[in-house]
Order: structure tokens, then sequence, then C-alpha cells
């Protein structure tokens, strides 16, 4: 397979990956599973120290 040809397989599977996290959302948004916006910053905040953490 050709490295264009790759980086299309590639690209796709993000897109893909994308699309599916999108639907998620949109899902939990229709059934009522929302955050504020400071919450949701708390949480990436807070992931992120620990994802960074040594």
């Amino acid at each position: 397979m050709t490295t264009l040809a790759q980086e299309t397989v590639k690209y796709s599977e993000q897109e893909e990956k994308l699309f599916r996290e999108l639907d998620k959302g949109i899902d939990d948004m229709e059934q009522g599973n929302t955050m504020s916006h400071e919450e949701a910053m708390r949480q990436i905040r807070e992931r992120l120290l620990k994802e960074n953490a040594i």
C-alpha cells in the first residue's frame, strides 16, 4: 500500500472515530446527561494533571 493510501485510511479511521464520539455526545445530550461548562473544564484539567503527573 502506498504512503498516500495509508494516510487516507488513517484519516478515514480518525474521521469515523470522531463521528462516533459526536454521535455519543448527541445521544447523551438528548437523554439529559449534560454538565455545566465549568464542571466539564474542571474534569478536563483534573484529567490532564493526572496524565502529566510524574
